[in-house]
């Protein structure tokens, strides 16, 4: 990056920085990162790479087109993914050994076995779940695609690339893990406030409005309308609630570059580092 360049100085962030600094790098791309985000629920992670790539391109004083983002994406796809399937992978696995006991005495034909062997597998499989929810503080940055957009991988091939990014991404986040796990939970339940908001004010407005169209004038005509549940106001609702929710989630990945770059500000002294080489770009 250049430091003369960039619209926004990067050093240590403060909270009120990166969600303000977040909501600019998202202006300044709108339609495409919600383009990129909305692909992304076609093809995972392409949409996450494209929406990080226009960020730091974005923060860099780069400007990056869609088309730019979306090759760019394809070239970091494959060890994306296998940073991704590294991590759940002992997930994967214990769903699949907790599995054998019950099989186990299924083929004995005994149904206290059965019963004590899927709950005790219930049980590991959601310790699993939340041991892996705890650990994504330390590897958001390789899964999410944010280091792929600011670093040239080491290693030759997709699987050395896969481990590098995770590797990378644990020794940044090393000493602070709860800083993370607060700052990205603070994002989680913001967008998902927002987004049950929005959800619910569209279902209400939905349901009024077919309330009235189909003649009700008195109130309990009206609630009565609101508690049907009708199939095609539900329906609506979803739909403009993934819209919205498309609408919001850019800003979520603009955070968590942020958090690279802090990090790495913090860690590594990467503003410093951008200023020496700038002065001697200049000089």
């Amino acid at each position: 990056m250049d430091a003369r360049a960039q619209p926004i100085a990067l050093r240590p962030l403060e909270i009120k920085h990166l969600f303000d600094f977040a909501i600019r790098l998202y202006r300044g791309n709108f339609t495409a990162m919600f383009l990129a985000m909305a692909y992304q629920v076609l093809i995972t992670p392409l949409g996450n790479l494209a929406c990080a790539r226009l960020a730091t391109m974005q923060l860099a004083g780069r400007g990056c087109e869609l088309a730019a983002a979306f090759r760019f994406a394809a070239t970091r796809y494959w060890p994306t993914q296998v940073a991704i399937a590294t991590f759940v992978l002992p997930l994967l696995l214990l769903s699949i050994i907790v599995l054998l006991p019950v099989l186990a005495a299924q083929t004995a034909g005994s149904e206290v076995g059965i019963l004590t062997s899927s709950l005790l597998g219930v049980n590991l499989i959601m310790l699993a779940m939340l041991a892996t929810l705890l650990f994504f503080p330390r590897f958001f940055m390789a899964l999410n695609g944010i280091i792929q957009t600011g670093e040239e991988p080491e290693g030759e091939g997709i699987l050395a690339q896969g481990l590098w990014y995770l590797k990378r991404s644990f020794g940044l986040s090393q000493g602070l893990y709860f800083r993370l796990l607060g700052l990205l939970l603070l994002m989680f339940f913001a967008v998902y406030f927002i987004t049950q908001g929005i959800s619910d004010s569209a279902q209400i407005i939905i349901l009024l409005v077919q309330g009235l169209m189909s003649g009700g004038s008195s109130g309990s005509e009206i609630l009565s309308a609101l508690q049907a549940q009708d199939p095609l106001a539900v329906g609506l609702g979803m739909a403009i609630t993934t819209v919205f929710t498309l609408l919001i989630v850019p800003v979520w990945q603009c955070l968590k570059v942020l958090l690279y770059y802090d990090l790495r500000c913090r860690k590594e002294a990467y503003d410093l580092l951008m200023l020496l080489d700038a002065q001697r770009s200049g000089s």
